[in-house]
């Protein structure tokens, strides 16, 4: 079996392991009325019969067996430097983190530019902000 990265991850698989990782890709949220229904977030994607589609970042789900076909395009780029002060709250978590992290902080905290400084300091190559 094989996996193809791109800017998705293309797995193929038998029935049970698919069903397996949609089992693991789908999210419910609680609703904020409860008398709605909650909220189902799948991010699988079937592609067709034992084949689906899965977010890149989940390339732990990818079996250690698998053969891996790399697709993405990299190309090399000088991260630009760091020219912000970061506030004091920033700098706590920009001092702590030392992997990937989810900074939850209210709006206008300064996630984006928190975020920008961290990749910086890692040497990241990629860096995802929502």
């Amino acid at each position: 079996m094989k996996a193809v990265y791109s800017n998705r991850i293309q797995i193929e698989g038998h029935e049970t392991f698919l069903n397996t990782l949609e089992s693991e890709l789908t999210y419910t949220l609680p609703p904020r009325i409860p008398s709605d229904p909650p909220m189902v977030i799948k991010t699988i994607r079937p592609l067709r019969t034992g084949l689906v589609s899965i977010p890149m970042g989940r390339e732990d789900l990818v079996p250690n067996e698998y053969d891996i076909v790399d697709k993405r395009v990299k190309v090399p780029a000088k991260f630009p430097d760091f020219k912000f002060t970061l506030r004091p709250s920033q700098k706590w978590v920009y001092d702590l983190v030392e992997d990937n992290s989810i900074i939850n902080a209210w709006v206008s905290w300064g996630k984006t530019i928190t975020a920008l400084a961290i990749a910086k300091k890692l040497g990241q190559k990629t860096l995802i902000v929502t």
